[in-house]
């Protein structure tokens, strides 16, 4: 995930901000999403009620996997998945309100995987408030909920499984006279994490279980080809667990800088960005962070029925392993999308994902190729199917439990109106 301008503005709705990168974990089939849908494929025009623009999704499908707990088992199963949301968007000339609401499930077939059964509800509120002057006040409410399993990424131990769910609150100025564009934005963040694991105490289902606070200033320039910015913060987070006498101390604060641009010219565009930052510990069993990360991405339309991306990644996300500060993620991505017809298209990409435990040699290597095609049946209707396989790899014995092969594959009808 790229830190651009754009996202600095719509920062306080962005899923899961982690310690001092402000980057999520990127899957494969995430990354495959970027190639852009051919023209043709958009979601049909709003509905209109009153002065909002409305727009809604439906998906239900099936979804064969051979692993559905990721791990050494390769336990077999068949998931039920839906998939439903809503948009809308004032229509004013200056000020504008938005609003979405989104809702997935997954059920499997077999009683034995229950544990697997999940659901997630978010949603979100922006509003936009035009001073004159060139001046923009913004504020935001969200609720993310998303499913979490025992191979995520911000838990390399595989306590958790079950439900996070992260409420935010933003707010910020912004000046922009299009040529030049300055901001300052303030976030507060609330983690919470739900699980029925049984076997697992309460300090260890808290381990995540956080509140964050985050300042940023930002300021750039328009160009012809796109635009620069740079940008200044500070971040503090403080663990519910720290004050339990079988957890050390997790809180910290710190601060962030970085700079980036994107561009766009004829048919490459992309975006580049550099983020560095320290995370100070308020315990000695965890040593303190200073680092980089970034993301290099690129698309290039070759004609109209074919499109190329690319994803060069370091992400740092915070996790619950006592005596480790987080994890570093690289992540590496080639992507084609084709349409050979005004009605169909297909994407396919491998990618190359390698987590490793700051201040640790144990790290686990994923590689993985994910197919989707969109078949468009009718104006509001198409058929999707999906397909993926992964093969992750540890290199340390303790590790095991997040060693797997999965292959899956997932066919669903999509309306929107």
């Amino acid at each position: 995930m790229t830190l651009t301008k754009n996202m600095l503005r719509r920062i306080f709705v962005l899923p899961g901000v982690l310690g001092g990168a402000l980057l999520l974990q990127s899957s494969a089939f995430a990354q495959l999403a970027t190639v852009a849908a051919p023209q043709g494929f958009e979601q049909p025009a709003d509905v209109k009620f009153g002065n909002f623009n409305v727009s809604s999704r439906a998906e239900a499908g099936l979804s064969p996997t051979s692993n559905i707990r990721l791990d050494a088992s390769e336990e077999s199963d068949i998931k039920r998945i839906l998939s439903l949301s809503g948009n809308a968007n004032s229509d004013w000339q200056k000020h504008n309100l938005a609003a979405s609401i989104n809702f997935f499930a997954q059920d499997a077939a077999d009683s034995a995987h229950e544990a697997q059964d999940n659901e997630a509800l978010s949603g979100s509120l922006m509003s936009r408030f035009e001073l004159g002057g060139n001046t923009i006040l913004r504020g935001g409410l969200q609720r993310q909920q998303s499913i979490i399993g025992k191979n995520h990424v911000d838990q390399f131990n595989g306590f958790l499984h079950g439900t996070t769910t992260s409420s935010m609150a933003s707010y910020g100025v912004e000046w922009d006279n299009q040529r030049w564009f300055v901001s300052g934005m303030g976030q507060y963040v609330d983690v919470f994490n739900d699980t029925d694991v049984q076997g697992v105490d309460d300090v260890m289902e808290q381990s995540l279980d956080r509140e964050e606070s985050q300042l940023t200033l930002q300021a750039g320039r328009h160009f012809a080809w796109g635009n620069a910015y740079a940008f200044v913060g500070s971040q503090a987070i403080n663990y519910d667990a720290s004050a339990s006498i079988q957890m050390s101390n997790r809180d910290s604060d710190g601060w962030r800088a970085g700079a980036g641009v994107e561009f766009s010219h004829g048919r490459l565009r992309g975006a580049v960005s550099a983020i560095t930052f320290t995370q100070d510990f308020d315990t000695n069993t965890i040593k303190d962070l200073h680092a980089t990360v970034g993301t290099v991405q690129v698309g290039f339309q070759i004609n109209p029925q074919f499109s190329l991306s690319g994803l060069l990644q370091r992400n740092f996300s915070e996790t619950n392993i006592e005596g480790s500060a987080g994890i570093f993620t690289n992540t590496y991505f080639v992507g084609v999308m084709y349409s050979p017809t005004p009605k169909f298209y297909f994407k396919l990409g491998p990618a190359y994902n390698r987590s490793q435990m700051s201040d640790s040699s144990m790290a686990t290597k994923r590689v993985s190729w994910e197919w989707a095609s969109v078949w468009q049946i009718h104006p509001r209707a198409a058929l999707s199917f999906a397909a993926s396989h992964s093969d992750q790899r540890v290199n340390n014995p303790a590790m095991l439990s997040q060693q797997y092969d999965e292959t899956s594959g997932t066919l669903s009808v999509v309306v929107t109106y």
